[in-house]
């Protein structure tokens, strides 16, 4: 597995920073101290082959989210396609060990996306555009719920109306994928 070293923000990473780990955590290959939650990334790895990557998020919005209640009406598109595999993983901290790392694993099942309790989400995905796609939506989706939170009582969508729109977002999966990391990665 590739994940950024232990010793670097986000901003600025290069091939450089990587560090690969086996599934057992020993290094492969690169310099520098091993990320702290590497076990949140290795425990998925290993009970689910279909997943080729993880994106984790600390962004304010999610952290914020994962702090309460865990209730996630389906109020529109992005919450409807947000829903599909979702887990509430409701044990708080940071992930630095192989037992914490399994008990991640369990929570998430065969899910997609994971909110991890007063941490932040994650987005397991069969390639890293799908799981960036799905963070980025998840962040969309967290915004829309807290601004309907804040106007007054959220309506969920009824079953008849969200059930059609859930197959359909589940048939144009590949194709929403590539449309949005387009927009995410075209020069502005």
């Amino acid at each position: 597995m590739w994940i950024k070293r232990g010793d670097m923000g986000f901003r600025g990473v290069t091939a450089d920073h990587l560090v690969a780990v086996d599934l057992e955590g020993n290094r492969a290959y690169g310099d520098g101290p091993l990320h702290t939650e590497l076990w949140l990334h290795l425990s998925i790895y290993a009970t689910r082959p279909d997943v080729s990557a993880i994106s984790h998020s600390h962004a304010t919005r999610l952290v914020a989210y994962s702090a309460v209640h865990p209730v996630w009406p389906v109020i529109d598109q992005y919450t409807l396609e947000m829903s599909i595999g979702m887990c509430w993983h409701d044990r708080s901290g940071l992930i630095v060990t192989r037992s914490l790392g399994e008990s991640l694993a369990r929570s998430l099942g065969t899910g997609r996306t994971c909110i991890l309790r007063s941490h932040g989400v994650l987005v397991a995905d069969s390639t890293i555009e799908a799981a960036v796609v799905g963070t980025v939506e998840l962040g969309r989706s967290i915004d829309i719920q807290m601004a309907a939170r804040m106007l007054g009582d959220v309506r969920p969508m009824p079953a008849e109306d969200a059930d059609p729109m859930r197959e359909r977002f589940l048939a144009r999966r590949e194709n929403r994928v590539k449309n949005m990391w387009g927009t995410l990665t075209r020069p502005s």
